[in-house]
């Protein structure tokens, strides 16, 4: 009985570690993003960035995003990047 209670002991921590770090279900893209669009065009969308595992939330309008799309077009085009104001 000690000898499987030994064997057990490990497996059961490998199974609970294991799921702890799996992916968040339900993302909408490889990011892991979730949605919530209101009529008007505003939406929040929960980001997970790169080398991390909190979401973040970030909310921008159609007018943003149609604007964001646009740049990346346009860099992707002439593969140079013009250095952003904030």
């Amino acid at each position: 009985m000690r000898r499987l209670t030994h064997s057990l002991i490990p497996l059961a921590l490998t199974l609970v570690l294991g799921a702890c770090s799996s992916a968040p279900q339900g993302g909408d893209s490889e990011e892991g993003a979730t949605t919530a669009e209101r009529k008007d065009g505003y939406r929040c969308d929960r980001v997970v960035q790169a080398g991390s595992r909190m979401p973040t939330r970030r909310c921008t309008t159609s007018a943003q995003r149609e604007a964001e799309a646009q740049e990346a077009a346009r860099i992707m085009r002439t593969r140079t990047v013009t250095p952003q104001s904030n």
